[in-house]
C-alpha cells in the first residue's frame, strides 16, 4: 500500500471504541466516539494554512488528513470535539517516509486523565511518519508539552486499529487502543 492509498482508504465516517490507560495511576477509561476523516489535497485551505505557518511549500507535501472527533470517555459529563490535521511531507525518494506536522484543536470537557481543566486548547507538534511494509502508518510527534507515538493499521477493509502512547513534559503518561469501524451507507430497499 502506498501513502496515497492509505490516506484515501482512511477517508470516511468511523465509529470508534477506545480504551485509555493512565500508566502512573493505573486508571482505565473507555468510550465511544465518531470520527469523520477527510483527505486534504495540496490545494486544501487547511493544508495550505498550516504549511504557511511552518514554512513548507504545500506542493512538496503528500497531502494530509483531517480528523473531526466527537465523543466522551467513561465519567465525562459531556462530549468533546477535537479537530486534528496531519500533514505529510515526504523526506526522500519515497513518500512513505518523511516529516509530520500535526495540529489539534479541542473544545469541550478536558480529557478524563488530563492534568488540566482547560476546556479549549490548541497545539502543534512536529515529527516523523513512516508507512511500513506491513501497511501500518507510524507517526511520532513532539512539542514543548510532550510527545506521542501513534500506529494505525487496517485489520480489514472497514476495520482499523489505532494504538497511541502519549507522554507529557510534566510526567503524565497514557496508552490507548482504539478500534474504528467504517460507517457504511445503507442501500435503499428495491
Amino acid at each position: 500500500m502506498t501513502l496515497e492509498e492509505f490516506l484515501q482508504h482512511s477517508a470516511g465516517d468511523w465509529l470508534s471504541q477506545k480504551t485509555n490507560h493512565d500508566v502512573a495511576d493505573s486508571r482505565y477509561a473507555s468510550g465511544r466516539s465518531t470520527i469523520a476523516v477527510e483527505v486534504l489535497t495540496v490545494s486544501s485551505s487547511d493544508l495550505v494554512a498550516i504549511c504557511r505557518q511552518h514554512d513548507i511549500e504545500p506542493t512538496s507535501t503528500a497531502g494530509g488528513l483531517k480528523y473531526v472527533w466527537t465523543g466522551r470517555l467513561d465519567g465525562d459529563k459531556s462530549d468533546r470535539t477535537e479537530t486534528t490535521i496531519y500533514i505529510f511531507v515526504p523526506g526522500g525518494e519515497t513518500p512513505e517516509v518523511g516529516k509530520l506536522v500535526r495540529t489539534a484543536n479541542s473544545v469541550g470537557q478536558a480529557p478524563r486523565f488530563s492534568q488540566s481543566s482547560i476546556s479549549s486548547q490548541s497545539s502543534t507538534a512536529t515529527g516523523h511518519y513512516s508507512l511500513g511494509s506491513d501497511d501500518a502508518l507510524t507517526m511520532n510527534a513532539s512539542s514543548e508539552t510532550g510527545s506521542s507515538k501513534e500506529r494505525i493499521w487496517f485489520a480489514s477493509e472497514n476495520l482499523r486499529i489505532r494504538s497511541t502512547i502519549v507522554e507529557t513534559a510534566d510526567g503524565f503518561s497514557a496508552a490507548s487502543l482504539s478500534s474504528d469501524i467504517r460507517k457504511l451507507s445503507s442501500k435503499p430497499a428495491a
